[in-house]
């Protein structure tokens, strides 16, 4: 290697390029990096609009259940929730919850949501009664289940309010739950609890991934490339072991 004010075979002084290098080779890994989160700053904020991109934008009257809104995806309470009632249903006041209750067996409630997962805010506790479920007509597969259907046990020890799951990976669209009480307690709902996923969640763990691996072989070949060069040549390596010799 020449250092800096040697002279070359014609006489001309030879200049040190390898601080050129370091500089080119750190600039290009920081644009590189200021890229790779860019890209992923892009993904994350896309993937976080995508469910709203789907909803609808009118959820005043749904297809699913004509004449009633869409329940839409947050915390609606029971008083914002637009609900085909059947049977004998009161409300309640308690403290600063707002409930709907029976105690007949049969009475149903029916309502329409847009989303993938969804929650039911239940009382649960020592009179609580089962509440039988069914999303879009069909019984929900990870409930309990008896000759009547799928059910939530809302029975407990202590009296107390909680979310319940009562559906999940449900299709990117509108749904209809059904929600009657069974025998020998009280049903009382306080709201719903709706999430809408992200869509194609796949694609995007996918491009997240891709991301990764490309800068992570770009500056692999780049650090293998600034090794090559600092390292001595056969020649070098020959005269060197002569040396010691």
């Amino acid at each position: 290697m020449t250092e800096p004010g040697e002279t070359g075979a014609q006489g001309k002084p030879v200049t040190q390029s390898r601080p050129r290098e370091w500089a080119s080779q750190l600039a290009m890994m920081a644009f590189l990096v200021l890229a790779f989160v860019a890209a992923v700053a892009w993904l994350a904020n896309l993937e976080n609009q995508l469910p709203d991109i789907r909803t609808p934008r009118d959820p005043g009257s749904s297809i699913v259940l004509p004449g009633y809104a869409l329940m839409m995806p947050g915390n609606p309470d029971i008083e914002s929730v637009e609900a085909d009632l059947t049977g004998d249903w009161v409300t309640q006041e308690i403290g600063e919850m707002d409930w709907l209750a029976t105690d007949l067996q049969g009475s149903r409630l029916r309502a329409a949501f847009y989303g993938t997962d969804l929650y039911v805010i239940a009382r649960i506790g020592p009179d609580a009664s089962r509440a039988y479920v069914t999303v879009d007509g069909e019984p929900v597969e990870h409930l309990f289940r008896d000759d009547l259907g799928s059910y939530l046990s809302l029975w407990a020890g202590e009296t107390s309010d909680q979310p319940i799951l009562i559906a999940s990976n449900l299709a990117h669209g509108a749904h209809v739950v059904e929600i009657a009480a069974g025998e020998d307690g009280e049903l009382a709902i306080a709201g719903f609890e709706i999430i809408a996923a992200t869509p194609f969640q796949w694609a995007f763990i996918l491009g997240y991934a891709g991301l990764g691996g490309g800068v992570f072989m770009v500056v692999r070949s780049m650090l293998y490339s600034i090794n090559r060069r600092n390292a001595p040549s056969e020649q070098q390596q020959r005269s060197e072991n002569a040396a010691l010799r």
